[in-house]
């Protein structure tokens, strides 16, 4: 199983995160453009298998959306694809995140 974050931990670790650890937005292609958090890269949870490999040679994987729910599901597609390297905020997502104030890339 994953571990697990939380907002505040994530952005406390943000301006800091470790060379090889990737962001990974999960949320449909129109909710990254209106908005997401800096440096993240994108992927629609329903093709997060199709970037497995290349996620599988980052350190750390962030994975999140909006409220949790598809950063759960694409941690699990991404778990059953062998990647050991996941950190999933499952609770909060980018609503919390932009909602505490925390600095969003458009």
């Amino acid at each position: 199983m994953a571990k697990l974050i939380t907002t505040e931990e994530l952005f406390e670790l943000h301006g800091r995160l470790p060379e090889g650890a990737v962001l990974l937005d999960v949320r449909t292609p129109a909710e990254f453009d209106a908005g997401h958090l800096p440096g993240a890269m994108h992927c629609d949870h329903e093709s997060v298998l199709d970037v497995a490999e290349q996620l599988r040679s980052q350190k750390t994987v962030y994975v999140y959306c909006r409220t949790g729910p598809r950063a759960v599901h694409a941690t699990a597609q991404l778990e059953g694809a062998g990647l050991t390297n996941l950190i999933c905020l499952a609770r909060g997502g980018f609503m919390d995140w932009s909602q505490k104030g925390y600095p969003v890339e458009v």
